[in-house]
């Protein structure tokens, strides 16, 4: 039995899913649907996500953000060695596979996830440099010297 803050939850995540999809994240879309379709109360990120007080959405809280953000965190630490290995440059892995390595780091990485939960993700838009970018072209061929401009990072993978 579920009941509406869950609904609420479930529907921010299965958002996230399609926005990513839509973006060209087929990993982050994947990756919300599945915590959108099987998250449950069994461990205390479970419980935590379920009863979100606020308002989990996107364009609110940004839950799906702060949780994805999170296990991206921990595939970055290399921790998690199945749940590394669902994340590209790996191939797409199948549902199954990927609930069970990130249910399995629910239970294991509980510690290093829940601090993710406290606090709204940074998100990044390459197309804000587009500006800088104008600048540095400019100051390139006035001084003839190269340039790079570099996105360190993406927000949730």
């Amino acid at each position: 039995m579920t009941d509406a803050k869950e609904e609420r939850v479930r529907k921010a995540f299965a958002d996230q899913a399609m926005w990513c999809e839509r973006m060209g994240s087929p990993f982050t879309a994947r990756l919300s649907s599945v915590i959108s379709e099987r998250i449950d109360r069994s461990t205390e990120i479970g419980r935590r996500v379920l009863k979100w007080p606020g308002n989990p959405d996107g364009w609110a809280d940004g839950l799906p953000l702060r949780l994805c953000g999170g296990l991206h965190a921990l595939k970055r630490r290399g921790s998690a060695p199945a749940l590394t290995a669902c994340y590209p440059p790996h191939p797409l892995p199948e549902v199954d596979r990927l609930w069970a390595a990130v249910s399995d780091a629910f239970s294991r990485e509980e510690a290093f996830l829940l601090p993710w939960l406290d606090n709204p993700p940074q998100t990044n838009e390459v197309g804000r440099a587009n500006a800088l970018m104008s600048g540095l072209l400019v100051f390139a061929a006035t001084f003839g010297r190269p340039i790079a401009l570099l996105e360190l990072g993406a927000s949730a993978g």
